[in-house]
Protein backbone atom coordinates (compact mmCIF):
# COMPACT_ATOMS: atom_id res chain seq x y z
CA UNK A 1 0.00 0.00 0.00
CA UNK A 2 1.48 3.51 -0.73
CA UNK A 3 1.53 6.23 1.37
CA UNK A 4 1.12 9.77 0.26
CA UNK A 5 3.87 12.02 0.50
CA UNK A 6 1.78 15.20 -0.05
CA UNK A 7 -1.55 17.05 1.29
CA UNK A 8 -4.35 17.49 -1.14
CA UNK A 9 -5.71 21.21 -0.72
CA UNK A 10 -9.04 20.29 0.26
CA UNK A 11 -8.00 17.97 3.02
CA UNK A 12 -6.18 21.55 4.27
CA UNK A 13 -9.29 23.47 3.75
CA UNK A 14 -11.06 20.73 5.60
CA UNK A 15 -8.56 20.97 9.12
CA UNK A 16 -7.96 24.67 8.90
CA UNK A 17 -8.37 26.36 11.90
CA UNK A 18 -8.19 29.97 11.67
CA UNK A 19 -8.19 30.45 15.74
CA UNK A 20 -5.05 28.13 15.87
CA UNK A 21 -2.01 30.20 14.86
CA UNK A 22 1.45 28.37 14.45
CA UNK A 23 3.87 29.23 17.53
CA UNK A 24 7.18 27.78 16.77
CA UNK A 25 8.28 28.13 20.43
CA UNK A 26 5.34 26.11 22.04
CA UNK A 27 5.83 22.75 23.60
CA UNK A 28 3.95 19.37 23.58
CA UNK A 29 2.67 19.41 27.20
CA UNK A 30 1.80 15.74 28.57
CA UNK A 31 -2.24 17.19 29.73
CA UNK A 32 -2.75 18.29 26.53
CA UNK A 33 -2.25 15.22 24.35
CA UNK A 34 -5.86 14.46 23.70
CA UNK A 35 -6.61 18.08 22.62
CA UNK A 36 -5.49 17.60 19.13
CA UNK A 37 -8.69 15.80 18.28
CA UNK A 38 -11.00 18.28 19.91
CA UNK A 39 -11.82 20.00 16.44
CA UNK A 40 -11.47 17.00 14.06
CA UNK A 41 -15.14 15.85 12.42
CA UNK A 42 -16.22 12.06 12.68
CA UNK A 43 -16.10 9.90 10.50
CA UNK A 44 -19.07 8.67 8.55
CA UNK A 45 -19.08 5.55 10.54
CA UNK A 46 -18.56 6.65 13.49
CA UNK A 47 -21.63 8.96 13.16
CA UNK A 48 -23.76 5.72 12.20
CA UNK A 49 -22.74 4.42 15.30
CA UNK A 50 -24.05 7.51 17.61
CA UNK A 51 -27.47 7.66 15.35
CA UNK A 52 -27.80 3.67 15.92
CA UNK A 53 -27.17 4.31 19.78
CA UNK A 54 -29.22 7.07 20.47
CA UNK A 55 -32.24 5.00 18.88
CA UNK A 56 -31.49 1.82 19.61
CA UNK A 57 -34.79 0.96 21.01
CA UNK A 58 -36.69 1.45 17.67
CA UNK A 59 -33.74 0.07 15.40
CA UNK A 60 -31.99 -2.49 17.59
CA UNK A 61 -28.94 -3.35 15.27
CA UNK A 62 -26.15 -4.84 16.95
CA UNK A 63 -24.72 -8.42 14.92
CA UNK A 64 -25.55 -6.55 11.71
CA UNK A 65 -22.75 -4.27 11.85
CA UNK A 66 -20.11 -5.43 9.37
CA UNK A 67 -17.18 -5.64 11.90
CA UNK A 68 -16.32 -6.47 15.13
CA UNK A 69 -14.97 -3.01 16.29
CA UNK A 70 -18.00 -1.23 15.16
CA UNK A 71 -19.82 -3.33 17.77
CA UNK A 72 -17.17 -2.55 20.33
CA UNK A 73 -17.90 0.81 19.57
CA UNK A 74 -21.35 0.83 20.12
CA UNK A 75 -21.52 -0.98 23.27
CA UNK A 76 -19.22 1.64 24.68
CA UNK A 77 -21.84 4.44 24.12
CA UNK A 78 -25.20 2.74 24.37
CA UNK A 79 -27.17 3.48 27.10
CA UNK A 80 -27.18 1.43 30.10
CA UNK A 81 -31.20 2.59 31.33
CA UNK A 82 -32.56 0.66 28.30
CA UNK A 83 -35.14 -1.42 29.09
CA UNK A 84 -34.40 -5.27 30.11
CA UNK A 85 -37.32 -6.88 27.51
CA UNK A 86 -34.78 -5.45 24.92
CA UNK A 87 -31.32 -5.73 26.15
CA UNK A 88 -30.93 -8.79 27.99
CA UNK A 89 -32.11 -11.52 24.90
CA UNK A 90 -30.28 -8.86 22.76
CA UNK A 91 -27.11 -7.98 23.95
CA UNK A 92 -24.76 -11.20 24.88
CA UNK A 93 -21.60 -8.72 24.97
CA UNK A 94 -19.92 -8.55 29.03
CA UNK A 95 -18.34 -5.09 27.92
CA UNK A 96 -21.76 -3.56 28.17
CA UNK A 97 -22.78 -5.51 31.30
CA UNK A 98 -19.83 -4.70 33.29
CA UNK A 99 -20.87 -0.95 32.13
CA UNK A 100 -24.03 -1.81 33.27
CA UNK A 101 -23.29 -3.03 36.69
CA UNK A 102 -20.50 -0.81 37.96
CA UNK A 103 -23.17 1.98 36.61
CA UNK A 104 -26.18 1.01 38.49
CA UNK A 105 -23.73 -0.47 42.02
CA UNK A 106 -20.89 1.58 41.73
CA UNK A 107 -19.94 1.20 45.37
CA UNK A 108 -21.06 -2.49 45.36
CA UNK A 109 -17.56 -4.62 45.67
CA UNK A 110 -17.55 -8.03 44.09
CA UNK A 111 -15.59 -10.61 45.45
CA UNK A 112 -12.69 -12.61 43.84
CA UNK A 113 -12.61 -10.53 40.32
CA UNK A 114 -10.38 -12.58 37.49
CA UNK A 115 -10.80 -10.67 34.08
CA UNK A 116 -9.70 -12.70 31.34
CA UNK A 117 -8.36 -10.75 28.63
CA UNK A 118 -10.23 -9.57 25.29
CA UNK A 119 -9.06 -11.60 22.36
CA UNK A 120 -8.58 -9.97 19.07
CA UNK A 121 -10.87 -12.07 16.49
CA UNK A 122 -10.91 -11.18 12.65
CA UNK A 123 -13.32 -13.91 11.23
CA UNK A 124 -15.29 -14.95 14.71
CA UNK A 125 -17.83 -12.59 15.21
CA UNK A 126 -17.32 -12.73 19.18
CA UNK A 127 -15.54 -11.96 22.27
CA UNK A 128 -13.85 -13.96 25.13
CA UNK A 129 -16.43 -12.96 27.73
CA UNK A 130 -15.02 -10.05 30.77
CA UNK A 131 -15.71 -12.89 34.00
CA UNK A 132 -15.74 -13.07 37.22
CA UNK A 133 -14.74 -15.95 40.00
CA UNK A 134 -17.34 -16.44 42.64
CA UNK A 135 -16.26 -18.85 44.85
CA UNK A 136 -15.83 -22.53 43.21
CA UNK A 137 -18.20 -21.10 39.93
CA UNK A 138 -17.57 -18.76 37.13
CA UNK A 139 -20.12 -16.21 36.51
CA UNK A 140 -20.14 -13.26 33.62
CA UNK A 141 -21.33 -10.40 34.21
CA UNK A 142 -24.52 -10.42 32.65
CA UNK A 143 -25.55 -13.08 35.32
CA UNK A 144 -24.37 -11.01 38.39
CA UNK A 145 -26.08 -7.65 36.82
CA UNK A 146 -29.34 -9.76 36.86
CA UNK A 147 -28.81 -11.31 39.83
CA UNK A 148 -28.19 -8.41 41.87
CA UNK A 149 -31.70 -6.48 39.86
CA UNK A 150 -34.01 -9.40 40.84
CA UNK A 151 -32.64 -8.75 44.48
CA UNK A 152 -33.39 -5.35 44.76
CA UNK A 153 -36.77 -5.57 43.10
CA UNK A 154 -37.65 -8.27 45.78
CA UNK A 155 -36.52 -6.42 48.66
CA UNK A 156 -38.34 -3.33 47.50
CA UNK A 157 -41.62 -5.21 47.03
CA UNK A 158 -44.50 -4.15 48.60
CA UNK A 159 -47.12 -7.25 49.29
CA UNK A 160 -49.82 -5.09 48.55
CA UNK A 161 -48.64 -3.85 45.05
CA UNK A 162 -47.51 -7.46 44.30
CA UNK A 163 -48.33 -7.94 40.57
CA UNK A 164 -48.37 -11.75 39.38
CA UNK A 165 -48.01 -10.27 35.04
CA UNK A 166 -44.81 -7.90 36.31
CA UNK A 167 -43.39 -11.51 38.19
CA UNK A 168 -44.17 -13.37 35.33
CA UNK A 169 -42.12 -11.09 32.86
CA UNK A 170 -39.41 -10.90 35.27
CA UNK A 171 -39.18 -15.23 35.31
CA UNK A 172 -38.87 -14.98 31.57
CA UNK A 173 -36.39 -12.48 31.19
CA UNK A 174 -33.92 -13.90 33.95
CA UNK A 175 -34.99 -16.98 34.98
CA UNK A 176 -31.91 -18.37 32.71
CA UNK A 177 -29.10 -16.59 34.27
CA UNK A 178 -30.45 -16.10 37.85
CA UNK A 179 -28.67 -19.82 39.55
CA UNK A 180 -27.80 -17.51 43.27
CA UNK A 181 -30.36 -15.42 45.29
CA UNK A 182 -29.57 -13.45 48.34
CA UNK A 183 -32.41 -11.95 49.51
CA UNK A 184 -31.59 -9.89 52.83
CA UNK A 185 -34.93 -8.32 53.69
CA UNK A 186 -38.26 -9.11 52.79
CA UNK A 187 -40.92 -5.78 53.36
CA UNK A 188 -43.42 -6.43 55.76
CA UNK A 189 -47.42 -5.63 55.13
CA UNK A 190 -48.17 -2.13 56.29
CA UNK A 191 -52.42 -3.35 56.25
CA UNK A 192 -54.08 -5.25 58.29
CA UNK A 193 -56.14 -6.97 55.22
CA UNK A 194 -52.63 -8.15 53.65
CA UNK A 195 -50.66 -10.01 57.26
CA UNK A 196 -48.38 -12.40 55.10
CA UNK A 197 -44.88 -11.05 53.35
CA UNK A 198 -44.66 -11.80 49.44
CA UNK A 199 -45.49 -15.29 48.54
CA UNK A 200 -41.56 -16.83 47.84
CA UNK A 201 -43.52 -20.28 46.05
CA UNK A 202 -43.90 -18.43 43.19
CA UNK A 203 -40.66 -17.29 43.04
CA UNK A 204 -38.92 -20.47 43.20
CA UNK A 205 -41.29 -21.95 40.88
CA UNK A 206 -40.19 -19.57 38.34
CA UNK A 207 -36.27 -19.23 38.83
CA UNK A 208 -35.89 -23.08 37.98
CA UNK A 209 -32.26 -23.38 37.48
CA UNK A 210 -31.35 -21.38 41.18
CA UNK A 211 -28.98 -23.42 43.12
CA UNK A 212 -28.06 -21.11 46.26
CA UNK A 213 -30.51 -19.41 48.04
CA UNK A 214 -30.13 -16.74 51.50
CA UNK A 215 -33.23 -15.65 52.65
CA UNK A 216 -34.50 -12.84 55.38
CA UNK A 217 -37.96 -12.54 56.41
CA UNK A 218 -37.59 -8.90 58.38
CA UNK A 219 -37.73 -5.56 57.42
CA UNK A 220 -33.97 -3.64 58.15
CA UNK A 221 -35.54 -0.41 57.28
CA UNK A 222 -38.84 0.78 58.78
CA UNK A 223 -38.92 4.45 59.56
CA UNK A 224 -41.97 5.98 60.98
CA UNK A 225 -44.40 2.71 60.47
CA UNK A 226 -42.81 0.49 63.15
CA UNK A 227 -44.86 -1.90 64.09
CA UNK A 228 -43.47 -5.47 66.12
CA UNK A 229 -45.05 -7.75 63.05
CA UNK A 230 -42.39 -7.03 60.58
CA UNK A 231 -40.33 -9.00 62.60
CA UNK A 232 -42.97 -12.14 62.32
CA UNK A 233 -42.99 -14.92 60.13
CA UNK A 234 -46.45 -16.46 59.65
CA UNK A 235 -47.43 -20.00 58.82
CA UNK A 236 -48.99 -18.84 55.85
CA UNK A 237 -45.33 -17.45 54.70
CA UNK A 238 -43.62 -20.84 55.39
CA UNK A 239 -46.24 -22.87 53.72
CA UNK A 240 -45.77 -21.08 50.45
CA UNK A 241 -41.68 -21.03 51.19
CA UNK A 242 -42.45 -24.96 51.64
CA UNK A 243 -44.66 -25.37 48.01
CA UNK A 244 -41.63 -23.45 46.39
CA UNK A 245 -38.47 -25.88 47.43
CA UNK A 246 -40.81 -28.82 46.94
CA UNK A 247 -40.15 -28.30 43.38
CA UNK A 248 -36.56 -26.73 43.67
CA UNK A 249 -33.45 -28.37 42.77
CA UNK A 250 -31.47 -26.00 45.62
CA UNK A 251 -28.03 -26.83 46.48
CA UNK A 252 -27.39 -24.54 49.33
CA UNK A 253 -30.38 -22.79 51.56
CA UNK A 254 -29.53 -19.98 54.43
CA UNK A 255 -32.24 -18.76 56.42
CA UNK A 256 -30.88 -15.51 58.68
CA UNK A 257 -32.45 -14.03 61.28
CA UNK A 258 -35.76 -14.82 60.87
CA UNK A 259 -38.47 -15.78 62.84
CA UNK A 260 -37.85 -20.01 62.75
CA UNK A 261 -39.24 -22.10 65.69
CA UNK A 262 -39.29 -25.50 65.60
CA UNK A 263 -42.61 -26.49 63.91
CA UNK A 264 -41.71 -23.87 61.19
CA UNK A 265 -38.19 -25.67 60.81
CA UNK A 266 -39.99 -29.12 60.00
CA UNK A 267 -42.72 -27.75 57.68
CA UNK A 268 -39.25 -26.46 55.49
CA UNK A 269 -37.45 -29.83 56.34
CA UNK A 270 -40.20 -31.78 54.93
CA UNK A 271 -40.50 -29.84 51.80
CA UNK A 272 -36.68 -30.31 51.51
CA UNK A 273 -37.32 -34.07 51.77
CA UNK A 274 -37.18 -35.25 48.15
CA UNK A 275 -34.17 -32.85 47.10
CA UNK A 276 -30.88 -34.99 46.80
CA UNK A 277 -28.58 -31.94 45.84
CA UNK A 278 -28.60 -29.93 49.08
CA UNK A 279 -25.58 -29.55 50.30
CA UNK A 280 -25.43 -26.81 52.57
CA UNK A 281 -27.89 -25.81 55.38
CA UNK A 282 -27.95 -22.67 57.93
CA UNK A 283 -30.56 -21.50 60.26
CA UNK A 284 -28.42 -19.07 61.63
CA UNK A 285 -29.78 -16.66 64.63
CA UNK A 286 -33.45 -18.14 64.31
CA UNK A 287 -35.37 -19.80 67.29
CA UNK A 288 -34.75 -23.25 66.72
CA UNK A 289 -34.83 -25.09 70.10
CA UNK A 290 -34.04 -28.92 70.98
CA UNK A 291 -37.05 -30.50 69.01
CA UNK A 292 -35.83 -28.43 65.88
CA UNK A 293 -32.04 -29.86 66.45
CA UNK A 294 -33.67 -33.47 66.48
CA UNK A 295 -35.51 -32.50 63.63
CA UNK A 296 -32.62 -31.59 61.59
CA UNK A 297 -30.39 -34.36 62.59
CA UNK A 298 -32.67 -36.87 61.58
CA UNK A 299 -32.94 -35.04 57.99
CA UNK A 300 -29.06 -35.04 57.55
CA UNK A 301 -29.13 -38.20 58.31
CA UNK A 302 -31.34 -39.61 55.23
CA UNK A 303 -29.48 -37.07 53.20
CA UNK A 304 -25.67 -38.15 52.63
CA UNK A 305 -24.71 -34.67 50.80
CA UNK A 306 -25.37 -32.32 53.16
CA UNK A 307 -22.09 -31.73 54.16
CA UNK A 308 -22.15 -28.00 56.26
CA UNK A 309 -24.54 -27.16 58.46
CA UNK A 310 -24.73 -23.90 60.79
CA UNK A 311 -27.00 -23.08 63.58
CA UNK A 312 -25.53 -20.07 65.43
CA UNK A 313 -27.29 -18.30 67.51
CA UNK A 314 -30.07 -20.66 68.31
CA UNK A 315 -32.09 -22.03 71.47
CA UNK A 316 -30.45 -25.39 71.78
CA UNK A 317 -30.41 -26.63 74.76
CA UNK A 318 -30.53 -23.30 76.89
CA UNK A 319 -33.47 -22.87 79.54
CA UNK A 320 -35.28 -19.96 78.15
CA UNK A 321 -38.51 -18.35 78.96
CA UNK A 322 -41.21 -16.72 76.02
CA UNK A 323 -43.82 -14.32 76.31
CA UNK A 324 -46.49 -13.86 73.43
CA UNK A 325 -47.78 -10.61 73.70
CA UNK A 326 -51.03 -11.24 71.15
CA UNK A 327 -53.61 -7.89 70.79
CA UNK A 328 -57.00 -8.77 70.93
CA UNK A 329 -57.78 -8.60 67.48
CA UNK A 330 -58.23 -11.35 64.65
CA UNK A 331 -54.89 -11.30 63.38
CA UNK A 332 -52.20 -12.19 66.20
CA UNK A 333 -49.50 -10.01 65.83
CA UNK A 334 -47.05 -11.47 68.72
CA UNK A 335 -43.52 -10.74 69.28
CA UNK A 336 -41.29 -13.28 70.89
CA UNK A 337 -38.85 -12.21 73.75
CA UNK A 338 -36.31 -14.37 75.94
CA UNK A 339 -35.88 -14.34 79.34
CA UNK A 340 -32.86 -15.51 80.70
CA UNK A 341 -33.54 -15.66 84.54
CA UNK A 342 -33.54 -18.89 85.43
CA UNK A 343 -34.85 -18.59 89.21
CA UNK A 344 -37.98 -17.40 88.25
CA UNK A 345 -38.19 -20.23 85.49
CA UNK A 346 -37.77 -22.79 87.74
CA UNK A 347 -40.20 -21.51 90.82
CA UNK A 348 -42.87 -20.98 87.62
CA UNK A 349 -41.58 -24.51 86.43
CA UNK A 350 -42.00 -26.02 90.10
CA UNK A 351 -45.49 -24.31 90.27
CA UNK A 352 -46.65 -25.59 86.97
CA UNK A 353 -44.57 -29.38 87.25
CA UNK A 354 -42.92 -28.52 84.03
CA UNK A 355 -46.00 -29.57 81.85
CA UNK A 356 -46.58 -27.57 78.81
CA UNK A 357 -49.47 -25.32 79.46
CA UNK A 358 -51.08 -21.94 78.75
CA UNK A 359 -51.98 -19.49 81.40
CA UNK A 360 -53.68 -16.36 80.08
CA UNK A 361 -53.94 -13.08 81.90
CA UNK A 362 -57.05 -10.92 80.39
CA UNK A 363 -56.36 -6.85 80.08
CA UNK A 364 -57.75 -4.04 78.59
CA UNK A 365 -55.24 -4.08 75.86
CA UNK A 366 -53.24 -7.32 75.63
CA UNK A 367 -53.92 -11.31 75.81
CA UNK A 368 -50.16 -12.53 77.88
CA UNK A 369 -49.84 -15.54 77.14
CA UNK A 370 -46.59 -17.65 78.62
CA UNK A 371 -45.83 -21.05 77.59
CA UNK A 372 -43.05 -22.81 79.08
CA UNK A 373 -40.43 -25.39 76.84
CA UNK A 374 -38.99 -28.44 79.36
CA UNK A 375 -35.78 -28.97 78.46
CA UNK A 376 -35.12 -32.45 77.08
CA UNK A 377 -31.74 -33.48 78.51
CA UNK A 378 -29.39 -31.89 75.87
CA UNK A 379 -31.50 -34.14 73.45
CA UNK A 380 -30.55 -31.09 71.06
CA UNK A 381 -27.01 -31.55 70.96
CA UNK A 382 -26.96 -35.24 71.46
CA UNK A 383 -29.07 -35.60 68.41
CA UNK A 384 -26.20 -33.64 66.38
CA UNK A 385 -23.05 -36.04 68.08
CA UNK A 386 -25.39 -39.39 67.26
CA UNK A 387 -25.00 -37.72 63.53
CA UNK A 388 -21.41 -37.27 63.84
CA UNK A 389 -21.08 -40.84 65.46
CA UNK A 390 -23.00 -42.89 62.87
CA UNK A 391 -22.87 -41.05 59.60
CA UNK A 392 -19.52 -40.21 57.86
CA UNK A 393 -20.42 -37.09 55.69
CA UNK A 394 -20.74 -33.87 57.61
CA UNK A 395 -17.71 -32.09 57.27
CA UNK A 396 -18.48 -28.57 58.89
CA UNK A 397 -20.17 -27.39 61.94
CA UNK A 398 -21.18 -24.74 63.38
CA UNK A 399 -23.12 -24.37 66.74
CA UNK A 400 -21.55 -20.78 67.88
CA UNK A 401 -23.77 -18.78 71.14
CA UNK A 402 -25.79 -22.04 72.27
CA UNK A 403 -25.32 -22.35 75.51
CA UNK A 404 -24.66 -26.45 75.66
CA UNK A 405 -22.81 -26.01 78.42
CA UNK A 406 -19.82 -28.75 79.45
CA UNK A 407 -22.22 -31.69 79.05
CA UNK A 408 -23.18 -31.13 75.67
CA UNK A 409 -19.56 -30.07 74.11
CA UNK A 410 -18.79 -33.67 76.56
CA UNK A 411 -21.39 -35.35 73.74
CA UNK A 412 -19.82 -33.76 71.16
CA UNK A 413 -15.80 -34.49 71.83
CA UNK A 414 -17.40 -38.13 72.88
CA UNK A 415 -18.48 -38.47 69.02
CA UNK A 416 -15.51 -36.93 67.33
CA UNK A 417 -13.14 -39.58 69.63
CA UNK A 418 -15.04 -42.38 69.40
CA UNK A 419 -17.26 -41.92 65.93
CA UNK A 420 -16.44 -42.72 62.42
CA UNK A 421 -16.77 -39.20 61.61
CA UNK A 422 -14.89 -36.87 59.08
CA UNK A 423 -15.75 -33.54 60.22
CA UNK A 424 -13.07 -31.24 59.61
CA UNK A 425 -14.05 -27.85 60.87
CA UNK A 426 -16.18 -27.24 64.68
CA UNK A 427 -16.94 -23.57 66.04
CA UNK A 428 -17.63 -23.94 69.99
CA UNK A 429 -17.36 -20.07 70.38
CA UNK A 430 -19.50 -18.80 73.18
CA UNK A 431 -21.05 -22.11 73.80
CA UNK A 432 -20.48 -22.24 77.73
CA UNK A 433 -17.85 -24.66 77.91
CA UNK A 434 -15.86 -24.75 80.91
CA UNK A 435 -13.25 -26.23 83.28
CA UNK A 436 -15.26 -29.60 83.13
CA UNK A 437 -14.52 -30.56 79.81
CA UNK A 438 -11.22 -32.06 80.19
CA UNK A 439 -12.00 -34.66 77.18
CA UNK A 440 -10.71 -32.33 75.24
CA UNK A 441 -7.01 -34.34 75.60
CA UNK A 442 -8.29 -37.14 74.38
CA UNK A 443 -9.96 -36.13 71.09
CA UNK A 444 -6.76 -34.08 70.17
CA UNK A 445 -4.63 -37.60 70.81
CA UNK A 446 -7.20 -39.62 69.08
CA UNK A 447 -9.12 -37.60 66.08
CA UNK A 448 -7.19 -37.13 62.96
CA UNK A 449 -9.87 -35.52 60.56
CA UNK A 450 -10.32 -32.02 62.87
CA UNK A 451 -8.61 -29.40 61.02
CA UNK A 452 -9.92 -26.17 62.12
CA UNK A 453 -11.70 -25.87 66.06
CA UNK A 454 -12.89 -22.59 67.49
CA UNK A 455 -12.89 -22.65 71.11
CA UNK A 456 -13.31 -18.49 71.67
CA UNK A 457 -14.77 -17.04 74.21
CA UNK A 458 -15.36 -19.78 76.89
CA UNK A 459 -14.05 -19.98 80.72
CA UNK A 460 -12.18 -22.88 79.95
CA UNK A 461 -8.69 -21.70 82.64
CA UNK A 462 -5.13 -23.15 82.70
CA UNK A 463 -6.18 -26.74 83.17
CA UNK A 464 -7.53 -26.99 80.05
CA UNK A 465 -4.73 -25.37 78.65
CA UNK A 466 -2.41 -27.76 79.75
CA UNK A 467 -4.52 -30.48 78.22
CA UNK A 468 -4.35 -28.55 75.09
CA UNK A 469 -0.63 -28.44 74.46
CA UNK A 470 -0.90 -32.06 75.78
CA UNK A 471 -2.84 -33.30 73.56
CA UNK A 472 -1.56 -31.00 70.32
CA UNK A 473 1.94 -32.65 70.89
CA UNK A 474 0.66 -36.06 69.13
CA UNK A 475 -2.46 -34.03 66.47
CA UNK A 476 -0.75 -33.25 63.12
CA UNK A 477 -3.82 -32.30 61.51
CA UNK A 478 -5.46 -29.81 63.17
CA UNK A 479 -3.86 -26.17 61.55
CA UNK A 480 -6.42 -23.47 63.51
CA UNK A 481 -7.61 -23.81 67.25
CA UNK A 482 -9.05 -20.40 68.07
CA UNK A 483 -8.60 -20.37 71.89
CA UNK A 484 -8.95 -16.22 72.39
CA UNK A 485 -10.96 -15.44 75.56
CA UNK A 486 -10.79 -18.58 76.88
CA UNK A 487 -8.11 -17.24 79.97
CA UNK A 488 -5.07 -18.63 78.83
CA UNK A 489 -1.80 -17.16 79.19
CA UNK A 490 -0.72 -15.65 76.06
CA UNK A 491 2.92 -17.72 76.27
CA UNK A 492 0.78 -21.24 76.20
CA UNK A 493 -1.81 -19.57 73.43
CA UNK A 494 1.62 -19.12 71.22
CA UNK A 495 2.76 -22.19 71.81
CA UNK A 496 -0.69 -23.78 70.75
CA UNK A 497 -0.33 -21.09 68.08
CA UNK A 498 3.16 -22.80 66.88
CA UNK A 499 1.89 -26.33 66.79
CA UNK A 500 -0.65 -25.52 64.60
CA UNK A 501 1.66 -23.82 62.11
CA UNK A 502 3.98 -26.67 61.83
CA UNK A 503 0.70 -28.94 60.98
CA UNK A 504 -0.16 -26.42 58.63
CA UNK A 505 3.50 -26.57 57.15
CA UNK A 506 3.32 -30.47 57.45
CA UNK A 507 6.69 -30.36 59.63
CA UNK A 508 5.82 -32.65 62.22
CA UNK A 509 5.46 -36.28 62.26
CA UNK A 510 2.63 -37.91 64.47
CA UNK A 511 4.43 -39.16 67.37
CA UNK A 512 3.67 -42.58 69.17
CA UNK A 513 1.72 -41.68 72.07
CA UNK A 514 2.80 -44.40 74.59
CA UNK A 515 0.76 -42.65 77.56
CA UNK A 516 -2.65 -42.30 77.86
CA UNK A 517 -4.63 -39.50 78.18
CA UNK A 518 -4.62 -38.22 81.77
CA UNK A 519 -8.71 -38.15 81.24
CA UNK A 520 -10.90 -40.57 79.41
CA UNK A 521 -14.17 -41.76 78.30
CA UNK A 522 -15.60 -44.32 80.76
CA UNK A 523 -19.24 -43.80 78.91
CA UNK A 524 -20.27 -46.08 76.69
CA UNK A 525 -22.34 -45.77 73.54
CA UNK A 526 -25.81 -47.01 75.45
CA UNK A 527 -24.62 -44.92 78.17
CA UNK A 528 -24.08 -41.85 75.94
CA UNK A 529 -27.17 -42.45 73.94
CA UNK A 530 -30.17 -44.33 75.59
CA UNK A 531 -32.61 -46.25 72.83
CA UNK A 532 -35.21 -44.15 74.39
CA UNK A 533 -33.37 -41.12 72.74
CA UNK A 534 -32.59 -43.18 69.60
CA UNK A 535 -36.55 -43.99 69.33
CA UNK A 536 -37.18 -40.40 69.64
CA UNK A 537 -34.69 -39.25 67.05
CA UNK A 538 -35.81 -41.85 64.89
CA UNK A 539 -39.68 -40.09 64.97
CA UNK A 540 -38.76 -36.95 64.98
CA UNK A 541 -40.09 -35.84 61.54
CA UNK A 542 -42.88 -38.17 61.56
CA UNK A 543 -45.03 -37.06 64.72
Amino acid sequence: MSHPLTISKNVLKVYHNENIRFKPTKRILSINLNQWKENLPKKLIEICIDVIASNWEVLQLLNELPLLANVISLLDILRVDLPLKLTVPKIAYEVYWLRCYKERWPKNSVIDRSFSEVEKLTNERKVVDEKIIDKNERKTWKELYLEKHVQEYLENLDPEHYDVEKINDLYILCKDYVTSLNVRELRAPTSINIPDHVPLNTILMGFSNMRELSLCFKQKYVGEKFSWHIFNTTMIDIKNLSKGLETSKLEILRIQNSDINCIKLKMILKSLDTNDNLKELEFSHCKIADHGAMAISNFIKNHVNVTKLNLVNNYIDSVSLYCNNVRKSRLPYFTYKRINNRGLFYRLSKKFCFKQRLISIRNDLFYIYIFFIKSTGYAGIKSLAFILMEDDHLNELNVRLNIINSKGGKFLFYALTKGKNVLKELNLSGCGLNRRNVEIDELLRSNETLEKLNLSNNRMGKEIEKLILSGLQFNTTLINLDCRRCEFSSDEVTKIFDLCEDNKRKNRSKEVCWDPPQFQFRESFDEMFSVEFQKEFENILID
